[in-house]
This record gives C-alpha cells, sequence and structure tokens, in this order.
C-alpha cells in the first residue's frame, strides 16, 4: 500500500488505506482535515495464482455539511500504485531463494 492500511476485509482480499494526499512532488501524506483527500482501495480477485489485483483510488471531498463525498476515481494514480506493487512483488521474487541456496559447511 503507498500508505498504512486502515482496513483490511474478512476474508483478506481487499485492503484500504488510510486516506491522504498527493504532494506536488509526488509523494504522498496523511490527509488530517484535508478539503480533498484520496483512498486507495486493492482487491485480490480469483482464487488460483497468478491472482488478479482490482486497484481504485477514490477521490473525496469535503461538502458544506461537513462531511466527505467521493466525487470521481484516479484512473491515473491507480495505475501508478498498481506499477508500485508489482515492482515489490517482482522484487520479493527475486530474492526468495536466499535462504535456500544458503549452504553449511
Amino acid at each position: 500500500m503507498p500508505i498504512k492500511s486502515r482496513q483490511i476485509s474478512t476474508n483478506g482480499r481487499e485492503f484500504y488505506s488510510d486516506f491522504f494526499v498527493v504532494k506536488r512532488d509526488g509523494r504522498l501524506q496523511e490527509a488530517e482535515s484535508a478539503p480533498v483527500r484520496e483512498q486507495v482501495r486493492v482487491s485480490i480477485l480469483g482464487d488460483r495464482r497468478p491472482y488478479d489485483l482490482l486497484v481504485k483510488v477514490a477521490v473525496e471531498t469535503l461538502n458544506n455539511n461537513g462531511e466527505y463525498q467521493t466525487v470521481r476515481f484516479d484512473k491515473g494514480l491507480a495505475r501508478v500504485i498498481t506499477r508500485r506493487i508489482q515492482k515489490t512483488l517482482h522484487e520479493r521474487l527475486e530474492h526468495r531463494n536466499s535462504i535456500d541456496d544458503f549452504r553449511a559447511f
């Protein structure tokens, strides 16, 4: 997740991030009381490997009642986060045999 997880579904296949804002330099920062905030939802689809991931980024704005309302979904940011997840998973696969390949003499 781009920022820490807020909630995980009971079946462990849906992950929700904390609310965040995107800074101008591309960094993500927690949204404390920002008028516009985003949240990532990652869903794992399928029951066999390779799994499909569905990544959605909801953009919410603060309305006149003081409540947040989803106004759109950011497909561009969802693509960036998907690539980050894929990169992390790929790096983990490269180093998965580091313990198995160790031989003590």
